[in-house]
């Protein structure tokens, strides 16, 4: 009987030794547990683990290590209870650095640290899109693009001319439009110093940055007339008196003849390349007009006397011929653009004088 109690007992023993192990066992492991929140790809999980460091929980997780995973925590880190591990696999971002594309992959996602995994150095004055703080953002299956913009700034020397200007001066010396060239025109030159934004390669704005004047120009003057000449002088109108007389201003009537006048003046549009100068390489003046050589001779002194309202032009010299000048045409010397206008055509009564 007492044998019997006596091997009970040592089993008994036995059997809370082994329980006491189990639960000893037990405690143990769940003392070297820790528990680690993965953020895999944006997505958060709880996880209980026994791995010594993140590349042995990644391995236990089935987590590669590719090329330009992200990892917040170096994979040699020990891992602690409570620890938050931020995993993210590289996805393709477009980098246009000074209109040149390329792709990337990186697990990163700001800016900075993608320019930064991939060697790209910025200068002082070349920015992104997005800013280097800022977050790239992967939306609608469309890959994030980074933009570089390179900027400087170079300065350009060139010297430029200085263009003379005209100085006009009237003097008593010369007959009413009548030009001396006093003294010539020259140009002159300064350094101009030009300081010119340049981005990706162009030009996008410019700025004066010195302008330094080496040689003054030197101004043209021309003296103009104000003396009035023979004819203006006795330009006054005959009297029909007087031109029945067979003189006008003292000077004997040699012929009449009824023409067709036009008016010009010293303009190109006028007077085309001959400008202020006559035929005979006198300068235009009131009282000059243009003839057919072969009907009034160059240098004959004439009287023109108007057929309708206009006013008669009065004494007058030939002095300059015309390609549409023709016959009994006439074409009468105005200063004022529109009083040739206003005149247009008309027919005169044309006195040739001795």
């Amino acid at each position: 009987m007492n044998q019997k109690k006596t091997q009970f007992r040592g089993k008994l023993r036995l059997i809370l030794m082994l329980l006491a192990f189990v639960i000893v066992g037990v405690g143990f492991t769940t003392m070297l547990t820790n528990e680690v929140t993965l953020v895999y790809d944006g997505e958060s999980t709880l996880y209980n683990t026994t791995s010594n460091t993140v590349k042995d929980f990644l391995a236990e997780r089935n987590i590669k290590l590719v090329d330009h995973i992200y990892l917040s925590h170096p994979v040699d880190t020990a891992i602690e209870n409570g620890m938050k591990l931020t995993v993210r696999s590289p996805k393709n971002v477009i980098i246009l650095d000074n209109g040149e594309e390329k792709t990337i992959k990186t697990g990163n996602i700001q800016v900075s640290q993608i320019l930064k995994e991939y060697g790209y150095v910025l200068k002082e004055r070349d920015y992104t899109i997005p800013k280097l703080t800022e977050n790239i953002k992967f939306k609608d299956g469309k890959d994030p693009l980074i933009i570089i913009n390179r900027v400087y700034e170079k300065v350009v020397t060139e010297v430029q001319s200085i263009p003379f200007e005209e100085e006009i001066i009237k003097t008593s010396e010369l007959l009413q439009g009548e030009k001396r060239v006093r003294q010539e025109g020259k140009d002159g030159s300064k350094v101009v110093k030009t300081g010119i934004t340049v981005m990706n390669g162009v030009e996008i704005e410019s700025h004066l940055l010195e302008e330094k004047i080496v040689n003054k120009a030197k101004n043209k003057i021309v003296e103009v007339g104000t003396k009035a000449n023979k004819i203006q002088a006795t330009n006054n109108k005959a009297s029909s008196d007087e031109i029945a007389s067979g003189y006008i201003n003292g000077r004997r009537i040699l012929k009449v003849l009824t023409m067709n006048a036009s008016a010009y003046d010293a303009s190109y549009e006028s007077n085309g390349s001959w400008g202020p100068v006559t035929a005979m390489g006198t300068n235009l003046r009131p009282g000059v007009v243009a003839v057919d050589k072969t009907v009034i001779p160059l240098g004959s002194t004439l009287y023109i006397e108007s057929m309708d309202e206009w006013p008669s032009y009065g004494m007058a010299s030939a002095e300059d011929t015309g390609g549409a000048i023709k016959g009994n045409k006439i074409d009468l010397f105005f200063q004022s653009r529109q009083t040739v206008m206003n005149f247009g055509r008309r027919n005169v009564k044309v006195y040739v004088l001795e």
